[in-house]
């Protein structure tokens, strides 16, 4: 883009699309990693499980 000449605000928009995406998939894939390693095998009451999950609702803001 920049190399053809795209004005500064078109690539500054699609690199924070890109980075945002990316937080997306760090997010996703920590959760995946907590639930599934972490917690599958062991009992996690319903309030420290919701206090994750409300966690990961602030991040993702």
């Amino acid at each position: 883009m920049i190399e053809e000449g795209e004005e500064c605000i078109k690539i500054a928009s699609l690199t924070t699309s890109i980075a945002k995406s990316f937080d997306g998939l760090r997010l996703r894939t920590l959760e995946g990693f907590v639930l599934n390693e972490l917690i599958a095998d062991k009992t996690v009451s319903s309030d420290k499980l919701q206090q994750f999950q409300d966690l990961l609702k602030l991040q993702k803001k």
